[in-house]
């Protein structure tokens, strides 16, 4: 298979040359071509819900509505505009040029569960990162709060990288409850240091990089099915999106690893100063760490003001009396 992408990465900030290579890529999804050869593999890709729409829609029957079964996530019938069930979207105005756009199209297999399908290069830090991660049993990744790989299929040069379905936007509906919050957290924290333990720095912590094993029409706001769930405390976090990772060797002490400053500045918008005053290099797993707490503080701190985060009950239990004294 010809892969018509200069980059994976984005090569311009002109407005009019990235549209036209969008369009490039949508052709490219959209060929017969390329559906056909999906199709032999067993994955009957997600069709264009109108031309050069960013939207897809499922070419295949599905259940109206389906729980949760790891590693596939649950779904329901909620919709936004349009009678368009199960809308699909790789786009998020929120990272404009650094986003998905033409890397991902989803799609159902001969079970007719649905996959997302991401294209990676060869021998890149992502393709060894998403490599790592398919050794890896399910219920190991689930219990680290990380996207499962399912396959990876070879085309020139390049891999098909096939995941489960899972739901963006984690953060609708809005929280509830403290508890809630703290799920999110935990899982971030949970996937961010099983990555860090095997060397493997993320580079772009934020919330936009998380998933929910819950989806639906990815342009409705609501997510009523997705309240109940997070009340009932049913809903799991991954996280995922490896673009910017760096897989450092095993046998590397982490303590060694540094990256030139201007690394530091990527990816993530919401990050710490440790390059801003002059230095030549930065700690890559620090700096993970550091954009975990300012991601935090910048989405939580108006919910949470008078949480603490705390290791043992006994600590919130004595936060409390000495505000109840106080």
């Amino acid at each position: 298979m010809e892969i018509p992408f200069e980059s994976l990465r984005p090569i311009t900030e002109d407005w009019e040359e990235w549209d036209a290579e969008l369009g490039r890529r949508r052709i490219f999804w959209d060929s017969l071509s390329t559906k056909d050869w999906f199709h032999e593999r067993g994955y009957t890709l997600y069709d264009r819900e109108f031309p050069e729409s960013q939207t897809t829609v499922p070419a295949l029957p599905f259940e109206g509505s389906q729980d949760a079964n790891h590693p596939y996530a649950g779904h329901s019938l909620d919709m936004s505009i349009g009678e368009a069930p199960l809308r699909a979207t790789d786009w998020d105005s929120a990272r404009i040029f650094t986003r998905l756009p033409g890397k991902v199209l989803f799609a159902q297999d001969l079970q007719l569960r649905h996959v997302a399908i991401k294209i990676v290069k060869d021998d890149s830090d992502e393709y060894r990162v998403f490599q790592f991660l398919q050794q890896q049993p399910h219920e190991i990744l689930r219990s680290h709060c990380l996207i499962p790989v399912l396959d990876m299929l070879p085309a020139n040069g390049y891999h098909f990288v096939v995941m489960p379905r899972w739901g963006g936007s984690v953060t609708l509906p809005a929280f509830s409850t403290v508890r809630e919050i703290l799920d999110l957290v935990r899982a971030m924290l949970k996937g961010l240091s099983f990555l860090h333990q095997h060397n493997i720095c993320h580079r772009d912590v934020k919330l936009a990089n998380m998933l929910v094993n819950h989806f639906s029409d990815d342009t409705d706001i609501n997510f009523d099915t997705r309240k109940q769930l997070r009340l009932r405390g049913q809903l799991e976090y991954a996280m995922f999106d490896f673009d910017f990772s760096i897989m450092f060797p095993p046998i590397l002490d982490r303590a060694l690893c540094r990256l030139p400053y201007r690394k530091a500045w990527e990816a993530a918008w919401i990050r710490p100063y440790d390059t801003s005053q002059g230095e030549f290099d930065y700690d890559p797993f620090a700096f993970d760490v550091g954009t975990l707490g300012f991601v935090l503080i910048h989405s939580f701190r108006e919910r949470i003001r008078y949480a603490p985060i705390a290791s043992r009950p006994s600590r919130l239990s004595h936060f409390w009396r000495k505000r109840m004294l106080n």
